[in-house]
């Protein structure tokens, strides 16, 4: 069961659909964060985020060098969905190398962001 979602995205609009989206999910807390030097504030004042969901292309610090922040910091136990518009394959490997569990293209369907982030939270 999801508890907390850390959402790094610096769109408010695409910010607004995974609250829709994960609004879903009984008793699960949505953090938000519009960039990675914002989300390494939140994991460290946040306990038992159970999920990440991570946009690449970001202010300030990007998705890419958040994910080597975050495992440098020891929170590389969170499962994170790396979430982009671009999909380069270069920064979908960088990422899934760095340590995320799965990636979605923007734009995703409702479904497909469950169907995934239900597979990620259940070890799948």
């Amino acid at each position: 069961m999801l508890e907390k979602v850390l959402i790094v995205e610096d769109s408010h609009l695409q910010a607004k659909m995974y609250q829709t989206v994960l609004g879903t999910y009984p008793a699960c807390r949505l953090i938000f964060a519009q960039n990675g030097l914002e989300a390494l504030d939140q994991l460290a004042l946040e306990k038992n985020v159970g999920l990440i969901v991570l946009d690449i292309n970001m202010p300030k610090m990007n998705g890419l060098d958040f994910l080597e922040a975050m495992r440098r910091n020891g929170y590389g136990n969170v499962p994170v969905i790396i979430a982009t518009t671009e999909g380069k394959d270069e920064d979908i490997q960088r990422g899934m190398e760095a340590g995320a569990k799965a990636y979605i293209k923007k734009p995703w369907k409702p479904d497909q962001l469950r169907d995934l982030i239900n597979k990620v939270v259940s070890g799948g």
